[in-house]
């Protein structure tokens, strides 16, 4: 668009504009209005979707943010990386990609009763774990900084069936772990 000339609107005998100008004055919409000037003609269209419209506006909304470089890579058009990744930001439970890629801190509440056990509340590091998944499905194996390696399945809890989880957390992901042939109560993750 840069430095292009072209007539806008000719047929309805609108001025040249010059596609810098209209760049300026595009970056200046907020993405809704962005999205208006669209149907207004053809070279607005291809202006108001450009990637040079939405990168902008994706560095802003990932600023701060962690774990955004499946977007980042620019293989997606970076308005349709935009739109997803506000809709991504809308969900709350959790992957197993999202649950493998992390090494995860765990402590307990310290209403539980048990905080004397956890590092955690005695000032120290958090114990980690690690998740890997057996073949992409929805369970595998964990790896524990204190308690060694345990069993994981992970699913989105339906409260007609999980009589252990709130009918609060009805869509999050549960996680369910076991080690050594016992069951610990599950945990709720969310994004």
């Amino acid at each position: 668009l840069a430095g292009a000339m072209s007539v806008l609107g000719a047929e309805q005998g609108l001025e040249r504009i010059d596609a810098d100008v209209l760049s300026l004055v595009l970056a200046g919409l907020p993405p809704h209005d962005l999205l208006r000037s669209v149907p207004t003609c053809s070279w607005w269209a291809a202006a108001a979707t450009a990637d040079a419209q939405w990168t902008p506006r994706c560095e802003a909304l990932w600023r701060d943010k962690l774990h955004t470089e499946r977007w980042r890579d620019g293989a997606v058009r970076r308005i349709e990386a935009y739109f997803s990744s506000l809709a991504g930001a809308l969900r709350v439970e959790i992957t197993v990609a999202e649950l493998e890629r992390f090494t995860w801190s765990a402590r307990v509440k310290q209403s539980s009763g048990l905080a004397w056990q956890c590092p955690w509340w005695q000032g120290h590091e958090p114990g980690t774990r690690r998740y890997t998944a057996a073949a992409g499905q929805g369970q595998g194996v964990y790896a524990s900084s204190e308690r060694g390696q345990g069993e994981w399945s992970l699913a989105v809890a339906d409260c007609d069936v999980d009589s252990d989880v709130k009918a609060e957390y009805h869509g999050h992901s549960v996680l369910r772990t076991r080690r050594g042939g016992r069951s610990y109560p599950p945990h709720v993750a969310t994004r």
